[in-house]
């Protein structure tokens, strides 16, 4: 990519990004204006995808100005757990609940699957069997036909949200999408065991732990033993 196109580069140069505070702070600015969420549309994704990668390479840029020793020389090392995010956040704009056009997308979509599989096994490995497993409860509820006024039984339409304000989290560093999350997760949750979808709750649960590390974009994650998480 040339650092030329790079907005969070040029500013650096101009001398009004001149530590990682600032550049975090001005990454949160600029990336809500793209955001889904704020331009009411999918219409700027690309765009905002692209910033993500704009910060990662920006953040390299200080580190070499600033003479910092915490990098080694040579290519930095893939962040497997921004990137499973990323592809989660297109994943979601093709393989919504109930879509009339999921099938059409299934291509798409498996290749989208396979991809943030890899990225999950390089960051958390251990838990490949569980998220194989959620996978599958979660493409059931997708397909269920959904009952009672309203979609108000639709388990899928709810769990979401949970989703969304994960990847939103990992993706802006933005605080609010932590509270967002907790509206109303003890019901959803309850709901998966209730539906017999044990292995997606633990999963969400094993996401929502790892929130705790910072936002994926800021860095890579400490491990997480499932026994600390159901501790918790």
């Amino acid at each position: 990519m040339n650092s030329t196109d790079n907005p969070f580069v040029r500013l650096i140069r101009e001398g009004r990004i001149k530590s990682l505070h600032q550049l975090r702070s001005t990454y949160r600015t600029l990336i809500m204006k793209s955001h889904p969420d704020t331009v009411g549309s999918d219409r700027l994704i690309d765009k905002y995808l692209s910033f993500s990668t704009f910060y990662e390479e920006a953040k390299r840029f200080l580190e070499d100005m600033d003479g910092s020793p915490a990098r080694t020389a040579g290519p930095a090392a893939p962040n497997h757990r921004l990137a499973y995010y990323q592809i989660l956040q297109k994943l979601e704009r093709i393989d919504k609940p109930y879509s009339f056009h999921r099938r059409q997308n299934m291509k798409e979509i498996e290749e989208f699957k396979a991809e943030a599989y890899s990225h999950f096994i390089n960051w958390k490995g251990e838990y490949g069997r569980l998220y194989s497993d959620s996978d599958q409860d979660y493409d059931r509820l997708k397909t269920e036909k959904p009952s009672g006024p309203y979609m108000k039984h639709a388990l899928a339409v709810n769990v979401s949200p949970v989703f969304h304000n994960i990847v939103a989290y990992h993706l802006t560093g933005m605080p609010l999408y932590k509270k967002q999350l907790k509206q109303n997760l003890g019901a959803v949750l309850q709901r998966l065991t209730d539906h017999e979808c044990q292995a997606l709750r633990e999963f969400v649960e094993l996401l929502i732990h790892d929130m705790s590390n910072g936002p994926a974009l800021f860095g890579e994650s400490t491990n997480v033993s499932k026994r600390k998480l159901l501790e918790q």
